[in-house]
């Protein structure tokens, strides 16, 4: 009976230790996308409006805000990937601006200028204005939470 109390009150204890870890690891992970959610929005993009190119903070695409709510989907590569997203978004410029997507490619090196000339004219298409440091800070954290 003793024995018994003892095996049932341990595998109670266990079960309360597992659930708190669980509680605890998902807390964490809603903490880190939190932040890194605020980390994108607080980045910068140029973009083209109606041929006019304005300087916005990614948060300011948000349906409450003041500009036209915007879904960036960002494309992190190298020049040959991120001129293919862009390229290839060309062709469904239609549909990506009805359904509001932003397409933001971000290149991990190389030069920016032949993206800067296959995104001419694209009004889905944003590229990012601000210090690259930021931009390579975020694509730092997205190349950890890949390989996690």
């Amino acid at each position: 009976s003793v024995l018994t109390d003892l095996a049932i009150n341990g595998a109670g204890v266990a079960l309360f230790a597992f659930l708190a870890s669980l509680e605890l690891d998902t807390s964490r992970k809603r903490d880190q996308q939190k932040e890194e959610g605020a980390f994108i929005a607080g980045l910068e993009v140029w973009l083209r409006d109606g041929g006019k190119k304005s300087r916005v903070k990614l948060s300011n695409m948000r349906s409450s805000r003041d500009l036209r709510a915007r879904r960036p989907a960002l494309c992190i590569g190298d020049l040959d990937f991120c001129r293919k997203c862009v390229e290839s978004s060309a062709a469904r410029r239609e549909e990506l601006d009805r359904a509001d997507f932003l397409v933001v490619p971000l290149l991990t090196d190389g030069d920016r200028g032949p993206l800067d000339e296959a995104s001419e004219g694209l009004d889905h298409v944003a590229l990012p204005s601000q210090d690259p440091r930021f931009w390579a800070e975020l694509c730092k954290r997205q190349l950890e939470q890949v390989r996690s």
